[in-house]
């Protein structure tokens, strides 16, 4: 798409930018440009208002788009140049944006290129805009210039995937997913029809979908009838009308292997998306951490965690020796190794330089006991998914018995991200802000529906400082501080009820730093993090069930789900606002005994139904059934 004025050369009347919304302290400067033409300059002494320079564009559902600017800076003190599009709908409201996390920082002595990433744009959206700009509080001199937008290549299938771990099983039901985007190709799911073409043991047959949307097909058979051995699965997108004719761009393939039995050893996923860990099911407990030292480690070990997610990039074996000898599985981060990162290690600047220097850290530590996943992105953004595609390539190639986490607060481009990962997460941190408190569960919601609910969610949850958490908890008193623990438990089972398989509270080394700074015991506030823990520890062997039973509520602040063991219905409600929430929940739960387990029981009406009323952030957690003592 071609731009307006994108090195800002052409002026209007009056002065002004041809095509650019601009204003103070953004200015255009004859000679300031990278080929000694114009260039937008932003120049301030003492931090401004805050201002984005932007221009906009009409666009089309299901189109992607890749923006880029050149940048250099003088004195930069205080953030970063960044690039962002974002995405409106007809009436000018804004529908959401990509923004990037780590942009350019200064002084530069080169004009540097920073990217920016939107894909498969909503049904609602029909504007786009594009903005160059410098983050709030920032001083000194930024120049930017050449900027461009362009339409990335969409496709009616972007993908094919199926449900089993790394595209592997022995035997069992086994789902592949084609991704589609009927809007990019202007298609609706009435005109078309999807089939795969699957190698079955007696010849190659083709099998027309069991189920086609929007946005993805699917179909189930049994991994037992495949072909044995590394087959090629297909899938096409055909015209509904019979004629045959496929649609352009419209067929893809993977490689899917039939194995001769499920493995037994190393770490995998299973198809309820649980974490396998030498043929049993475990679900991944820890903190983030920065690097990893005895005394910590003891401290944390007492705790109810099995395992932590250390930031340290060069993480050795005597360090993994600690966390084994202490019962503990530890993520390894990867994320540091790519030829983008600014400060990547030992002068890493190809991805040559990055990919053998990953390569020796992964056969260093691949077999290592306490090894639990590779941890290769954390919030990286999507201009990079070519080189984190192929990092998540080698690991599978370098190391089958050990699984990949990419940790994303990009949860509504998840889909795009899919070729990357075996796990995903996000990381959303309401902050004390009320209105972002249906983030903890809407985020995973909508990262396990574009995962077709077959990927794993390892969700980070907030513990760090936050100076207005603690208000609304009898604490008004208190002094900023802390995450209150009412909203580290509400933010836990968010997540719970929401699907993730695994949680990580961020973060230890924050939560030592703050305690600090706020004057709290490190081990009071570690011992709150530590009740809520608990109390997803004690009910590990719930979570961890493949079994539930249907459920309802009647207001959309209550999430709910429920799990079934031992013939007994495990019921959890989340009050997801900082206002008490009543409602009703119908759910298929025998009429038995509703044992409290966590917060107050839910009441039943006579229709059976349940009937809540909540406190802010409140949880209840319940078991239906008959009641056992001693639980």
């Amino acid at each position: 798409m071609p731009i307006q004025n994108p090195g800002f050369e052409e002026r209007g009347a009056g002065g002004s930018v041809v095509g650019w919304q601009v204003q103070s302290p953004y200015e255009v400067r004859e000679g300031a440009g990278r080929d000694g033409g114009a260039a937008l300059v932003y120049e301030a002494e003492t931090p401004p208002p805050y201002f984005v320079p932007n221009q906009g564009f009409s666009v089309k559902p299901g189109r992607s788009y890749k923006a880029s600017a050149w940048f250099k800076a003088e004195n930069l003190r205080g953030g970063q140049g960044l690039i962002c599009l974002e995405w409106y709908d007809a009436k000018g409201g804004y529908i959401d944006g990509s923004y990037l996390i780590e942009g350019m920082r200064g002084p530069t002595e080169d004009w540097r290129k920073i990217e920016v990433v939107a894909t498969r744009l909503p049904k609602n959206a029909v504007f786009l805009r594009v903005g160059v700009y410098v983050e709030k509080g920032v001083t000194g001199r930024v120049f930017f210039d050449d900027v461009s937008v362009v339409e990335i290549p969409t496709h009616a299938i972007e993908g094919l995937y199926s449900d089993a771990f790394r595209n592997r099983a022995a035997s069992g039901p086994v789902t592949f997913f084609a991704d589609l985007n009927l809007d990019a190709a202007d298609l609706r799911p009435e005109d078309v029809r999807a089939e795969f073409s699957l190698p079955f043991a007696g010849g190659r047959r083709t099998v027309p979908a069991d189920a086609l949307e929007d946005d993805w097909a699917s179909v189930t058979v049994d991994a037992a009838a495949l072909e044995s051995g590394e087959v090629l699965a297909v899938v096409r997108l055909l015209s509904r009308d019979g004629s045959g004719e496929q649609q352009a761009d419209d067929s893809i393939a993977i490689q899917f292997t039939r194995l001769d039995a499920e493995p037994q050893a190393g770490v995998w996923i299973d198809r309820h998306r649980r974490t396998i860990i030498d043929g049993k099911p475990f679900f991944p407990l820890g903190m983030y951490w920065g690097g990893i030292n005895k005394e910590d480690l003891d401290l944390y070990a007492r705790g109810p965690f099995n395992c932590l997610m250390p930031y340290d990039p060069n993480l050795t074996r005597e360090q993994l020796d600690l966390c084994a000898e202490r019962g503990l599985r530890a993520n390894c981060n990867l994320k540091d190794w790519y030829s983008f990162r600014p400060w990547a290690k030992d002068g890493n600047r190809t991805r040559a330089d990055a990919d053998a220097q990953a390569e020796r850290f992964i056969l260093e530590l691949r077999d290592h006991p306490a090894l639990l996943a590779w941890y290769h992105n954390d919030e990286i953004g999507l201009q990079h998914i070519d080189e984190m595609t192929a990092r998540y390539r080698q690991i599978q190639a370098l190391d089958p018995n050990h699984p990949a986490w990419s940790m994303l607060y990009q949860f509504t481009q998840t889909r795009d991200f899919l070729p990357s990962f075996d796990i995903t997460g996000t990381d959303p941190y309401p902050e004390g802000h009320k209105e972002w408190w249906t983030f903890p569960s809407k985020w995973p919601e909508r990262q396990r529906r574009d995962t077709f609910g077959k990927r794993p969610i390892w969700q980070a949850v907030q513990c760090y400082c936050n100076a207005k958490a603690q208000k609304g908890f009898g604490r008004e008193n208190a002094p900023p501080g802390l995450t209150a623990i009412e909203e580290m438990r509400n933010m836990a089972w968010q997540a719970l009820v929401a699907g993730a398989s695994g949680i990580f509270f961020y973060s230890f080394f924050d939560l030592k730093k703050d305690a600090a700074k706020y004057g709290v015991p490190f081990e009071d506030a570690f011992a709150e993090v530590c009740e809520v823990a608990s109390e997803v520890k004690r009910f590990e062997d719930v979570l961890l069930s493949t079994e539930s039973v249907a459920i309802e509520a009647d207001s959309p602040w209550l999430g709910v789900r429920t799990w079934t063991l031992g013939g007994d219905v495990y019921l959890a409600i989340v009050n997801k606002r900082h206002e008490p929430t009543t409602g009703r929940v119908t759910v298929e739960a025998p009429a038995g005994t509703v044992e409290s387990l966590i917060g107050e029981a839910p009441g039943r009406a006579p229709d059976g139904a349940f009937e809540v009323d909540l406190p802010p952030c409140g949880v209840a957690f319940a078991r239906i059934g008959t009641a056992r003592i001693g639980r």
